[in-house]
């Protein structure tokens, strides 16, 4: 993984700013706050730097979608942004079960990316 947006990303999740959900990279419940999973937030990260990325999705209800370079997601990041960060498939499928299925918090979450990834 690139140890810049690492450290960014270990941060972000440390740093309290997040609000933590499940299921969907971003879900809008209401216009006042926005809950991420883990790697919402990095799609955010990706998105403050680049200034691309969300818009509401026209199919699920609250459901942000990520989108760059022709590439969307709802529930993982899309191809570019998992190049911009290093991110491998496998790491996402194991952040996607710490996130949504075990319940880690993102103190978790962000110690399992210091010490793994």
């Amino acid at each position: 993984m690139n140890k810049r947006i690492k450290k960014l990303w270990v941060e972000a999740l440390k740093g309290g700013e997040y609000e933590q959900g499940t299921k969907l990279l971003c879900n809008q419940y209401s216009k006042e706050y926005d809950k991420f999973c883990c790697l919402g937030v990095l799609c955010n990260l990706h998105s403050l730097e680049t200034e691309e990325g969300w818009f509401e999705s026209p199919c699920l209800d609250g459901a942000m979608m990520y989108s760059v370079a022709g590439e969307s997601g709802a529930g993982v990041p899309p191809i570019p942004v998992k190049i911009w960060a290093g991110l491998e498939d496998k790491n996402i499928g194991k952040l996607v079960e710490l996130n949504d299925n075990k319940g880690a918090t993102f103190q978790e979450i962000a110690k399992y990316i210091e010490e793994n990834l």
